[in-house]
């Protein structure tokens, strides 16, 4: 069905089995199955976390087997669906928040550790960061068009990898700079269209974009980018 970075997924049985790779750290491995078992008590169209067990040194995952294609394929048509179901998302409250980490946190920590980033820098980022607005709303952090699936009954969002509680915006801002990236031609329709839906404005988003960028490098040091690092500089504007 696909691989990635942290794991091959393949259809067995009727099941969608998701084989993480050796190196990749159990503890996301257990955030993405405890989201899962979370989010069973709402509405949200995902996929049912059937099983989870650890053969030797690799972990395997068992959930329902989400048929269909991927919106990132005709997002045009896609684009109001996709937006409205991530605004169906960040109307989740994270009631136990204990459970889930906090975007601010994760930002927080990726500014400290990144050693690329000289003091100053870090410094400017970690007021930036202080400065937005948090929230304990549901975001699911890699929210993008081969994350929503067109099952031919609605849409439905897989990858729950990097879920996390905090503010909208943060995770409208990362949706964005994902979609700037790989398929540009829908990153401001997309924001334009959020903006309307949800009574953000851009620059309640954008803010995020410097704290949003140090995360991603801390996370992939490897995937430098000039857009990247031209989201980090604004960290240097006024506001």
């Amino acid at each position: 069905m696909g691989e990635g970075i942290h794991a091959v997924v393949y259809e067995h049985r009727g099941r969608a089995v998701k084989r993480y790779r050796a190196a990749y750290p159990p503890a996301y491995i257990m955030r993405e199955a405890m989201v899962l078992t979370i989010l069973e008590k709402t509405d949200l169209p995902i996929p049912r976390l059937l099983n989870l067990s650890k053969t030797e040194d690799q972990w395997t995952m068992e959930m329902d087997l989400v048929e269909g294609r991927p919106v990132a394929y005709e997002m045009e048509r896609h684009l109001e669906a996709f937006v409205d179901l991530q605004l169906r998302l960040h109307a989740v409250r994270v009631t136990e928040p204990v459970l889930l980490p906090n975007n601010k946190d994760i930002c927080r920590l990726s500014i400290h550790t990144y050693k690329q980033f000289g003091s100053e820098t870090k410094k400017r980022l970690l007021q930036r960061l202080q400065s937005l607005q948090d929230d304990c709303r549901l975001c699911h952090n890699d929210y993008h068009g081969l994350n929503v699936i067109d099952t031919g009954n609605g849409l439905s969002v897989i990858d729950w990898t990097s879920a996390a509680s905090g503010s909208p915006a943060s995770d409208c801002c990362r949706t964005y700079a994902l979609t700037k990236i790989h398929d540009a031609a829908f990153a401001e329709p997309y924001l334009d269209l959020y903006c309307q839906k949800s009574g953000l404005t851009h620059e309640d988003i954008l803010m995020w974009l410097p704290v949003i960028s140090a995360e991603w490098l801390n996370r992939h040091p490897k995937e430098q980018s000039p857009m990247i690092s031209q989201w980090l500089a604004a960290v240097n504007d006024k506001g």
